[in-house]
């Protein structure tokens, strides 16, 4: 079985490299691997420096339109491997990277399974104390998976670092567009899942993550992901109690806290936002607001506070 690895990427030339370089001497026990790198909307000279350091050991593809799930899309058609690797591009793959996917395949032959590989965040002395902190959350999900946990949960199919036959997720339809940020990967697992799929833990799959998250592009992202897990628990009401959001529905001191963030609507981000552009390295304060932004997307996206209590008893029925 030859493998494609996709990697989509927007503007990020130097961190695409470094991931680039570690998985050019990935070799598997026939060939190499298919290396396609998806340029999404790049103006940063990403394909230039690509075709510079690496020639023709990688293809560099335009997306087909904007967005994440647009450029996977893009090159899951252009793949000639029989498995997509998916990765994201931040990732440092550790050797036996590509062999350890195949691997977990091959193991599984006759059953429908995506491999979700192991994906440490690289941290320094100097690392900022969200990259220690999501460091500590990365560890606790792989410890999910690999109790199997998660192994029919939406949330399991990490898009960072997950493979699945080309066949399989071109017959699926591939990755939803309407998806446009954040949470596209969980909504394939969710269709995979529910068409018989199994997520399979596989940490000899590894590759580091190199984070380019700041504490900006964080906040941003609560918002986008509030809307489309209201979205998820609409389109597939069995996975709630594997969204994040159900476990504020588990805790009564934790209902009461998004019920003041849901009361003041934005003046609680907005607040918190103020305070952390005096207190910047403080982590607390960076945690609420983008709990306080990301409660308050949710419930309005699900239309208010009765709807989204109404969501407790599905919540607590794992």
């Amino acid at each position: 079985m030859k493998a494609t690895v996709i990697i989509p990427t927007h503007n990020r030339r130097e961190w695409i490299g470094s991931t680039i370089a570690t998985l050019a001497a990935q070799i598997d026990v026939s060939e190499s691997p298919e290396l396609i790198v998806v340029t999404d909307r790049c103006t940063d000279g990403t394909a230039d420096m690509l075709r510079s350091r690496f020639g023709e050991r990688v293809r560099i593809i335009d997306s087909a339109g904007p967005g994440q799930p647009a450029a996977l899309n893009t090159g899951i058609a252009a793949a000639t491997g029989k498995l997509a690797i998916f990765l994201d591009d931040e990732m440092r793959a550790a050797p036996g990277f590509v062999a350890a996917h195949l691997k977990a395949h091959q193991a599984a032959a006759g059953s429908l399974v995506a491999v979700t590989g192991y994906s440490p965040v690289l941290l320094s002395p100097n690392s900022p104390p969200l990259h220690v902190y999501l460091a500590e959350r990365y560890e606790r999900f792989h410890r999910s998976l690999a109790s199997g946990e998660l192994s029919r949960a939406p949330s399991g199919f990490s898009g960072m670092n997950v493979s699945v036959p080309v066949d399989q997720v071109r017959n699926a339809g591939g990755f939803n567009t309407s998806y446009f940020f954040q949470r596209n990967d969980f909504e394939l697992g969710a269709r995979l899942i529910a068409s018989g799929y199994s997520i399979v833990y596989a940490p000899d799959a590894r590759a580091d993550q190199e984070l380019a998250l700041t504490a900006e592009s964080m906040v941003g992202r609560a918002e986008p992901r509030g809307q489309n897990d209201a979205r998820l628990a609409r389109e597939f009401p069995w996975s709630i109690p594997w969204l994040p959001f159900a476990a504020q529905l588990r805790s009564e001191s934790a209902m009461r806290r998004w019920h003041a963030a849901w009361l003041a609507r934005g003046a609680v981000g907005s607040a918190l936002g103020g305070l952390r552009a005096v207190r910047k390295d403080n982590l607390a304060l960076l945690r609420y607001e983008y709990a306080a932004r990301y409660a308050v997307s949710l419930i309005r996206s699900l239309g208010g506070w009765k709807e989204f209590t109404a969501l407790a008893p599905a919540a607590r029925s794992k």
